[in-house]
C-alpha cells in the first residue's frame, strides 16, 4: 500500500520493502526518509533553474532543511520543501534508523 500523499507528490517517508529482495531484503527492511529534493523552477526546461533542498545538520546543532538557490543558501522548514516539491525533478531517500 502506498502512503497517503498530498498534492506535492513527494513522500516525506516511504517504505520501499516491497521492492527489496534477496540478501539485502533484511538490511533494507526499514522505512526510507526523504533527504534531498532537486526542483526545477521555471516555465519549461529551456527556461528557469534548479534548486536543491538538503536535510542535514543546521547551524544551531539540530537537523533540518537547507535550500540552495544559486547564491542564496537558507535554512527552511520542511513544509516549504514539500511545497516546492511540486516541481520535483529528483527525490533522494536514505534508509532511516
Amino acid at each position: 500500500d502506498l502512503p497517503a500523499v498530498d498534492d506535492t507528490g513527494v513522500f516525506s517517508c516511504y517504505d520501499f520493502r516491497c521492492f527489496a529482495s534477496g540478501a539485502d531484503a533484511k538490511r533494507q527492511a526499514g522505512a526510507y526518509e526523504l533527504r534531498g529534493v532537486v526542483s526545477h523552477v521555471g516555465s519549461s526546461l529551456e527556461f528557469g533553474h534548479y534548486v536543491a533542498h538538503v536535510r542535514g545538520p543546521r547551524r544551531d546543532g539540530g537537523v533540518g532543511w537547507t535550500t540552495f538557490d544559486d547564491e542564496a543558501v537558507d535554512e527552511v522548514e520542511e513544509g516549504r520543501v514539500l511545497r516546492d516539491g511540486t516541481g520535483c525533478y529528483v527525490a533522494v531517500y536514505a534508509l532511516g534508523d
